[in-house]
């Protein structure tokens, strides 16, 4: 199941997430930059780091980059959207930024690995889920491993 390729995506997840906190604190502090329009700007920068890693690393995709990160591309401005939103609300109430940004990235990360994993990258990982499932690894008598699904309909005939 593609659940495996979790702690890959929480890696590739942190070095995004790295990057988008480094911009945010670093517009806030220093430019003085609005909260929310910074984490906007880190987010999309954190993102171009996020689809290759995730492309090559997490989902060792094989899809051709142009549906793929289409597909990316519009799983994260949904992100992108819900993020903004949860800054909006929350950093302008009574939470400091930082603390706001948490809340907003543990909501993204969930919306972004589902996402990603059941669209973006799906063809790959299911294509891989049967490979690791369906193979029978015990060795025949001819010494090549049979699909489960062929050893069921072998039996069923």
């Amino acid at each position: 199941m593609f659940l495996d390729r979790f702690p890959h995506f929480a890696f590739v997840g942190a070095v995004s997430t790295g990057i988008q906190y480094l911009i945010l604190s670093s517009l806030v502090i220093l430019a003085r930059a609005d909260p929310v329009a910074a984490s906007a700007i880190g987010f999309v920068m954190a993102a171009a780091a996020n689809y290759l890693l995730n492309y090559r690393f997490t989902f060792r995709s094989t899809q051709p980059h142009g549906p793929a990160l289409l597909k990316f591309i519009t799983l994260a401005s949904i992100g992108l959207l819900l993020n903004s939103a949860i800054m909006q609300l929350l950093a302008r109430g009574a939470l400091h930024y930082l603390l706001a940004q948490v809340v907003a990235t543990g909501v993204v990360l969930l919306w972004n690995f589902f996402g990603n994993a059941c669209w973006t990258f799906r063809s790959t990982v299911a294509r891989r889920a049967w490979l690791e499932g369906a193979i029978d690894r015990e060795e025949r008598s001819s010494g090549k491993a049979i699909p489960k699904t062929a050893e069921k309909t072998s039996k069923a005939a």
